[in-house]
């Protein structure tokens, strides 16, 4: 397992992590800008969301590192602020994977939000992207996430969404 993260803060942290469980010889994270020089079983992306184009960087990225390696498993993790940058987001990385031969199906789109938005409100809504899914994980999440709607939801229920993602 490779952890692939640009804060040396947070690469020491996981090496400590590691150290604690005695687990080197499985476990390596290493300090670089950018997932999309290797190849990897699972990548989870989760940038910070500092700069304004943090939406096209990601869509780059993951265009360049799936053109290289199209059978591994991406998760894209993305804050909803704007419905259409998430849009945007969806159909850009379905365009990537279409250009490099995948289906167009095997792209699944999970949402989750705890509260309407709102222009007071803050993150209340959030989205996985998730590139070549195992193949029970929709039908998964159709159960799991309506137990979570309630529990979860800030003054009522929460809303979900699973679904295909589109270009």
């Amino acid at each position: 397992c490779t952890f692939v993260e640009r804060d040396r803060a947070a690469v020491e942290a996981l090496r400590a992590n590691v150290a604690k469980l005695e687990a080197e010889a499985e476990v390596r994270p290493i300090a670089a800008e950018s997932f999309a020089g290797g190849a990897y079983d699972l990548v989870l992306i989760d940038p910070p969301y500092e700069s304004r184009d943090e939406f096209e960087r990601l869509a780059d990225g993951f265009a360049e590192a799936f053109g290289k390696w199209p059978t591994g498993i991406y998760m894209l993790w993305y804050p909803i602020k704007e419905r259409r940058a998430a849009d945007t987001l969806a159909k850009r990385m379905v365009g990537a994977m279409q250009q490099a031969g995948a289906a167009s199906d095997k792209c699944l789109r999970v949402e989750f939000s705890v509260a309407p938005q709102t222009a007071e409100s803050g993150l209340v809504s959030a989205g996985l992207l998730i590139a070549n899914p195992p193949w029970t994980l929709a039908s998964d999440l159709k159960v799991i996430l309506p137990e979570l709607e309630k529990p979860l939801g800030l003054g009522g229920a929460g809303r979900y969404r699973v679904e295909t993602a589109r270009a």
